[in-house]
């Protein structure tokens, strides 16, 4: 009688076992997605950090302020007349001195 108790129990444990098994290996595929899911969020979380900290950086530096008064930047602009004249002094026509200049073309029109 003991080894046909024996038997029945190793045929119950083996069922039981794979029983289990099957039951697991969706739970530990589930297990895997969800902390490979968590190490991309703790990735990411990671990069707004550092450009929150960044962002912080720059919102405690000084401001841009220009240190060229106005006027001094009015007078340094150069007028269409000026141009024309050094282009006429170096011989240079539109094209050669860099073609397209606020939107217009070198072509003429008909």
């Amino acid at each position: 009688m003991p080894k046909i108790e024996l038997a029945i129990k190793e045929v119950i444990d083996r069922r039981a076992g794979r029983r289990v098994r099957q039951m697991a290996i969706p739970l530990r595929r589930e297990v895997r997605r969800l902390r490979q899911l968590v190490a991309a969020v703790r990735k990411d979380l990671a990069a707004l950090k550092a450009t929150a900290a960044q962002w912080e950086r720059m919102a405690d530096q000084r401001l841009w302020t220009a240190t060229v008064s106005d006027e001094a930047a009015n007078a340094a602009r150069l007028s269409a007349g000026l141009i024309r004249k050094l282009r006429t002094r170096f011989g240079l026509s539109q094209a050669a001195l860099g073609g397209q200049r606020a939107g217009r073309s070198t072509r003429r029109r008909a």
